[in-house]
């Protein structure tokens, strides 16, 4: 079998070339785990290179309902599937006291907190994230609740416009900007300080930020796009909103504070949990290639 994961169009050529010699010479399958079938970023292309790597194909595992539909319009051939959300990143190290984490974030980036709340948001900085938007609410948040932002994450778009605005409105004091790849042996303390995480995508298919926070037990505030909102529970494990709002953003976060949610959540979110093994998720690519003794 042979295994590869999928979300962007731009490896079809390499993919492709692979996978015909290895079907050409051996008895080998294929199998792609597809985090997009469709990419947040269109370009020229996408659709020819998408069929085309897609005809190697013998499986597909699928990780949200959206990606689902998404695979419908280029599987005319019904070849096999099975949808089996993202399983829980696991290898960054275990939780961490957030006095401890915030020594360490203090010490080895050279900032203060100077508070004791902290939101989080994290992972690679793109358009479609809507980082602009949850900007844009600190104004109005801090007038309810003083605590920092902190932005850990390598850009992908422009930088400017981003540290621009933060200048704007006058948020130098209370966004911690990290923009820098973060080595796996330093996620932990950055999903450790914080309180809860925050990712207000104007778009997604599924977010594995959302797996390493349930790893990490933390609350989620997610945009109600994609599959966020199958693997986050509506009260239960975080707080829901709509996309692109500014206002939404600033509400959850105060009713996140004011209604003390941290420990409510986090506790559902240890049970929660348990269905994103990887013990099911490897059973699941197992049944559908027919091999159920895994």
């Amino acid at each position: 079998m042979l295994i590869y994961k999928y979300w962007i169009p731009f490896f079809a050529p390499c993919f492709f070339t692979i996978s015909f010699l290895v079907k050409l010479f051996t008895k080998t399958k294929v199998l792609f785990i597809c985090d997009n079938v469709i990419p947040h970023e269109k370009r020229i292309g996408d659709k020819f290179l998408t069929k085309l790597v897609f005809s190697t194909v013998d499986y597909f595992i699928v990780q949200s309902k959206t990606v689902e539909k998404d695979l419908e319009k280029f599987n005319k051939k019904n070849k096999p599937y099975r949808l089996s959300p993202h399983p829980l990143y696991n290898i960054f190290g275990e939780k961490m006291d957030k006095n401890e984490a915030r020594k360490y974030i203090e010490e080895n980036y050279n900032i203060k907190f100077d508070t004791e709340k902290v939101i989080l948001f994290f992972g690679f900085i793109r358009k479609y994230k809507g980082l602009t938007y949850l900007i844009e609410a600190m104004p109005e948040i801090l007038k309810h609740n003083n605590l920092k932002l902190l932005i850990a994450g390598e850009f992908y778009d422009d930088e400017k416009p981003y540290t621009e605005k933060i200048k704007e409105l006058g948020l130098e004091n209370n966004i911690v900007l990290l923009s820098d790849f973060m080595p796996d042996e330093k996620v932990r303390y950055f999903f450790s300080v914080c309180d809860c995480l925050v990712l207000p995508y104007t778009d997604a298919t599924q977010s594995g930020i959302v797996q390493i926070a349930y790893y990490y037990d933390k609350p989620v505030i997610v945009t109600d796009v994609g599959g966020l909102s199958e693997v986050v529970i509506s009260e239960k494990t975080g707080i829901i909103i709509n996309p692109g709002n500014v206002n939404d953003i600033f509400g959850a976060v105060k009713r996140f504070y004011d209604e003390n949610l941290e420990e409510k959540f986090s506790e559902n979110i240890k049970s929660e949990k348990l269905k994103y093994s990887w013990e099911a998720f490897t059973e699941n690519i197992c049944e559908l290639a027919g091999n159920k003794s895994s």
